[in-house]
């Protein structure tokens, strides 16, 4: 499901683990000051929102262009939006434009998880793997926030509101001066190569908790392909609605137990693999 930011950059965790969680304060104050402070909000994964918020319902809207050579190459939106209730129960559902998407409910200890236009499948979590489905249905801010880290500025915007709580605004723009990028691994050594020609947004940051209650982010930038160089359009934004609420997650109706994890692409590598010695 990160399909969108791959082409632009290139037994389960239960509610009693997550009320165990300590969550170090956000400062605030740095944050509407500090690229460096204000990371740690941008970057907050899901799993941590309903500690620090309460339970929430969040929508993630992402549109991205990206053309070569005079012509476009990639045009997709990509959408997720999340319930979370205070004691680490949720349903995510993502989708895009290219007709995927997965729908992940986790209930009384148990998954519920649908790939789009397949059955809904019950089963029980491996360990942590309620907590990296909902990370990931959430990961396109901290995944954007990443890739732009390097090239932002912001500066205090003084006070707002949203999702009906006071709020702090930090204003994005394009640093003058890029910051250096830590090498990622060989995978991601091309983002050393990035060019940005611009950034506009803000965050509005929750005056008490310091969690993103709404984000805009827009950028555009240049990075290698191939033998050419490819230019992106990219706008993110983020909403938090009914904060502090307590949703109720129920387990989808239609949903067919199973007694184990189904790994189609393992299995088939080890299949593959077995027919590399083969004549």
């Amino acid at each position: 499901m990160r399909v969108a930011l791959v082409v632009a950059l290139g037994s389960g965790c239960g509610a009693r683990e997550r009320r165990a969680e300590t969550a170090a304060p956000i400062d605030v104050e740095a944050a509407v000051r500090s690229i460096e402070a204000l990371v740690v909000p941008a970057t907050l994964p899901a799993h941590e929102l309903a500690t620090r918020a309460g339970g929430l319902q969040l929508t993630d809207t992402l549109s991205l262009r990206v053309q070569s050579e005079g012509r476009e190459i990639e045009a997709l939106d990509d959408r997720a939006r999340i319930e979370l209730a205070p004691g680490g129960d949720f349903t995510a559902v993502q989708e895009n434009s290219r007709d995927l998407g997965r729908s992940v409910t986790f209930v009384g200890g148990k998954l519920y998880v649908q790939m789009r236009y397949g059955a809904t499948v019950e089963r029980r979590p491996e360990h942590g793997e309620a907590m990296r489905l909902l990370d990931d249905a959430a990961g396109l801010l901290p995944a954007t926030f990443r890739l732009l880290e390097s090239f932002l500025e912001v500066t205090d915007g003084g006070t707002a509101a949203a999702a009906g709580r006071a709020a702090r605004r930090a204003r994005l723009g394009l640093a003058k001066t890029p910051r250096e990028v830590v090498s990622l691994g060989a995978q991601q050594a091309w983002r050393q190569r990035l060019s940005v020609a611009s950034i506009e947004g803000e965050l509005l940051l929750d005056a008490n908790t310091g969690v993103v209650l709404a984000a805009h982010l827009a950028a555009r930038y240049r990075f290698p392909r191939e033998k050419s160089e490819a230019e992106a359009t990219l706008v993110l934004d983020r909403k938090l609605e009914r904060t502090g609420q307590d949703p109720v997650i129920h387990p989808p109706a239609d949903a067919v137990a199973t007694p184990r994890r189904l790994r189609y692409e393992p299995e088939r590598r080890q299949l593959l693999r077995g027919l590399e010695g083969a004549p």
